[in-house]
């Protein structure tokens, strides 16, 4: 009798707080989460949650996906995992993360109830002894693995792993766990949440885990969960429900077939040229109607609103086909291109918006501004991409964007204008209302934050903080046109602390990514620098062509030209360049305060619009 395929809907606890181990084998080559899809996660748990405010007891619960495993014959403890690898290790790489944060807060406020959290949080991220002491890694990759060590090493820092291997995959495993750590600082600013988190996290989010009886079935089952047809979205259900809507309104074939295109070319919009880019259908419904009716609507609640408004007699269905298809073609020509687009081409700050900072959620803005003129868009996205980069530079989640809109937008979407000038000025105004309070932020958290983790050399909101400044400097958009920018220690990564005005080597760690230790440069010139002291890498940093942020560092800035540039450099000048700084042999405690506040001092300035 042949061994059946079983599917179970699980909790992560269920799933993980136990011995099982799970092994991902070699043919699973890459680990493709990063940045974007770990920001998308924590958006979806806040949502769920209403920003982990909710008690569990009120909550449903959200599906995380599926995975397929294969049971080991000899060990019943042991699954092979066929499908589910990337949702596997994040989840891990949580955990790991959360149980850090409960190790410090059960330290710092020697409460027992931290201890405990701990204890029971180590199962779900490692196989542990009697005494919660390691013995192996919850999930175990094969050695094979390019990005194997680099796990090894996050979840156990005291491991023989050999050299981390730089790779593509490993960068990614590295990327994803900052992205974890950045989001679980923002939740664990209340402990009562981190609590809540922590609960939602192994009781209500779950996934559909497939145990196959050998890998054969479980590859035939691979193939047909992604091979066979394409599965049923939330959008046919919702265009199934319209035209049930129109059939029973007794609509004529001629208007239905009207709908039907419509429809279908604003399905066919979303789908970009870029074949490895794609745009959520749901997220771009949920900026659709917060862009159109002021109104924050969750995913799971799209269908639910339409429903209701399309039973509505006085509801165009034809219409809103119409509208869909034409916002959607805009919108998608955005996130295809920043700067060739059918919204407002050749403009830095939308660059910053959609290609630097890739805030998806400030779509819901621009839309009522679509048949605007392209001096009054310049004019809206000067403003708008100052708030998008304050919102993330002061580390808030992107999901606040959306809440903010939502009051923006009311205000906008519902004041008289006749010809249009005062919902501008509107939106301008509100824009700016909401940006200071995240200035304040930066201006307080910046000059001493620390951009990264000692499991990361490269930290991709400095590289970020660093980018924007320099587009806003340098007016000949390096930025945007080399890709092979890079960040650059100037302390390097690798060196001796005793050398330093440090007290010890943790000291100087805890300042390697300081926002004052970092700049860019050429990736080939940054290669050519390597690990030298900063006497010795200022010729590198001087080069006439490189970025400006950089080149300032050992000498002020220059240009021949007059007038407003003048005025520019000499503006820059000011703020960034510190004739002390040529008298240092090495880059150290002083040399990066001063710099950190410089930059963050700089950064204020062109945040709240007073770059010359």
């Amino acid at each position: 009798m042949m061994a059946e395929i079983n599917s179970e809907l699980q909790s992560i606890q269920i799933l993980l707080n136990n011995g099982n181990q799970f092994r991902i084998p070699d043919f699973q080559r890459e680990f493709v989460w990063g940045n974007k899809e770990i920001e998308c996660l924590f958006s979806d748990f806040r949502e769920d949650t209403d920003d982990f405010k909710s008690s569990n007891s009120e909550l449903t619960g959200y599906l995380l996906g599926n995975i397929v495993l294969v049971k080991d014959e000899r060990n019943s403890l042991i699954f092979d995992v066929i499908d589910g690898q990337q949702r596997l290790t994040t989840l891990t790489l949580i955990f790991d993360a959360l149980g850090k944060r409960f190790k410090k807060l059960a330290h710092d406020t020697n409460k027992p109830s931290w201890t405990n959290r701990l204890s029971n949080i180590y199962k779900y991220y490692m196989i542990v002894d009697q005494d919660f002491e390691f013995k192996d890694y919850k999930v175990s990759y094969s050695q094979s693995l390019d990005f194997s060590d680099a796990y090894k090493t996050i979840i156990n820092p005291g491991c023989n792993a050999a050299q981390v291997v730089e790779s593509k995959n490993t960068n990614n495993i590295y990327e994803v766990y900052c992205s974890i750590e950045e989001e679980l600082d923002k939740i664990a600013e209340n402990s009562d949440d981190l609590i809540r988190f922590s609960d939602y996290l192994t009781e209500k989010v779950k996934l559909i885990v497939t145990i196959a009886p050998s890998i054969e079935s479980a590859f035939q089952l691979f193939e047909i969960l992604n091979n066979r047809g394409r599965s049923l979205e939330p959008m046919d259900l919702l265009k199934n429900h319209l035209l049930k809507v129109l059939h029973n309104r007794r609509t004529p074939d001629n208007i239905v077939d009207i709908f039907k295109d419509e429809w279908n070319h604003f399905i066919i919009n979303l789908k970009l040229s870029d074949s490895k880019k794609s745009i959520d259908k749901s997220s771009f419904v949920r900026h659709f109607i917060l862009g159109t009716q002021g109104e924050k609507i969750e995913k799971k609640k799209l269908f639910e609103y339409y429903r209701k408004i399309s039973e509505a007699r006085d509801t165009d269905v034809l219409k809103l086909a119409k509208e869909l298809n034409c916002v959607s073609n805009v919108y998608a020509s955005m996130e295809d291109d920043a700067l060739k687009n059918k919204f407002l081409n050749d403009s830095d700050d939308m660059y910053i918006m959609f290609e630097l900072l890739d805030t998806q959620q400030i779509h819901s803005l621009l839309i009522p501004f679509y048949k605007y003129s392209e001096q009054d868009k310049r004019r809206l996205v000067a403003i708008v991409s100052l708030y998008v980069a304050a919102v993330v530079f002061s580390s808030e989640s992107p999901s606040k964007i959306e809440k903010e809109l939502q009051e923006i937008l009311s205000k906008v979407l519902n004041s008289k204008d006749q010809d249009g000038s005062i919902r501008l000025q509107i939106a301008i105004d509100e824009v700016k209302h909401h940006t200071e309070p995240y200035i304040k932020t930066i201006e307080a958290v910046l000059p001493t934050k620390e951009f990264g983790s000692k499991h990361r050399k490269k930290a991709s909101k400095a590289l970020q903080i660093l980018k924007f400044i320099e587009l806003k400097i340098n007016d000949k958009n390096r930025i945007k046109n080399n890709k092979a920018m890079e960040l650059e220690h100037i302390m390097p990564y690798s060196d001796g602390w005793d050398k330093y005005d440090f007290r010890s080597e943790e000291e100087r760690m805890s300042y390697l990514n300081r926002l004052g230790n970092l700049t860019l440069l050429d990736k080939g010139i940054n290669q050519s620098a390597g690990n030298g002291s900063f006497k010795e890498k200022t010729e590198h940093y001087s080069i006439g062509d490189g970025p400006a942020i950089t080149r300032v560092i050992v000498a002020p800035l220059t240009d021949p030209r007059k007038g407003k540039r003048k005025q520019q450099l000499e503006f820059l000048n000011r703020h960034l360049y510190n004739e002390k700084y040529l008298k240092y042999s090495l880059w150290g405690k002083d040399a990066i305060d001063d710099r950190s506040k410089r930059l963050v001092t700089l950064l204020v300035e062109i945040l709240r619009g007073n770059l010359l």
